[in-house]
């Protein structure tokens, strides 16, 4: 099991409708301390760990598979890398051997964190930010909903849903362009 760096640069589509929705911090109290004081100081959260390690990297008694465990230290390894050098990563999931049991495990360990989004473009995708800042669970379906792609990306944000500079800078021009005054006799009535 390895990272998958991304074979292309990934292009935001455009004219693709995104909804991005937030938690609010505090509903989930387990992510706010995780995320508040201890994100601050640096430190780890002084809670018994999530992940279901024991402290030392050993497995403890919560059902946990090698393989899993395996997958939660290369992970972290990852967003180490990205925190240091900027580095994003990938996990095809898909690729992983993994039980029903230990995929929904996986699921309760990671937990939901503050952001969510949708894409929607030929087929659903779901981008969700797990409770460590960083690691996005993402899931693409097709137009029929069956499940084509499924990965851990470990980065500030999954690149498909930033806006490029060029994007932003075509945005204002169309803004700006509809913020001018209205022709003679047009009266405002041709601006949106």
């Amino acid at each position: 099991m390895s990272a998958v760096p991304p074979a292309q640069p990934v292009i935001r589509l455009g004219d693709i409708p995104v909804r991005i929705e937030s938690i609010a911090r505090g509903e989930r109290g387990e992510h706010t301390q995780v995320h508040g004081a201890a994100a601050a100081s640096g430190a780890p959260p002084a809670a018994a760990p999530a992940h279901g390690l024991a402290p030392g990297g050993a497995a403890s008694t919560g059902g946990l598979g090698a393989s899993v465990c395996a997958l939660l230290f290369e992970l972290a390894a990852m967003m180490e890398r990205l925190a240091v050098t900027g580095e994003p990563g990938s996990i095809d999931l898909r690729s992983l051997p993994m039980s029903p049991p230990e995929r929904l495990r996986l699921q309760a360990l990671l937990g939901p964190g503050e952001v969510q989004a949708t894409l929607d473009a030929g087929g659903l995708s779901t981008f969700a930010e797990t409770r460590y800042a960083g690691l996005w669970w993402v899931e693409h379906r097709d137009h029929h909903g069956r499940l084509i792609s499924e990965l851990f990306d470990v980065s500030p944000i999954p690149q498909i849903l930033a806006s490029t500079l060029d994007e932003i800078g075509a945005a204002a021009a169309v803004l700006r362009a509809s913020l001018s005054p209205p022709a003679p006799g047009d009266n405002g009535r041709g601006h949106a």
